[in-house]
């Protein structure tokens, strides 16, 4: 995903995307801290490190996020189209 999948073999002749898509969210710091701690690979930390990195990057976000302010977080989608020749 961080190179946008441009490095998973795709067996079609592409289509160029020109546009760039992403979802954007407004999140609370506790809100956030909510989103990321349903992500599997979070969770999957927790398991085999017995931590929960999320805590840390709250407390390290807190100075610059007080209370119920939201701020908006971007997410780009990665779109890889091409086409089936018959």
């Amino acid at each position: 995903m961080d190179e946008a999948y441009k490095t998973i073999p795709f067996d079609f002749p592409e289509i160029k995307v020109k546009e760039q898509f992403a979802i954007r969210q407004d999140f609370t710091l506790a809100q956030l801290g909510g989103y990321l701690n349903t992500w599997s690979s979070i969770q999957k930390y927790q398991e085999v490190n017995k931590s929960n990195p999320v805590k840390i990057l709250l407390a390290s976000l807190e100075p610059y996020w007080p209370g119920n302010i939201q701020k908006t977080a971007t997410f780009p989608i990665f779109i890889r189209l091409g086409r089936i020749i018959k």
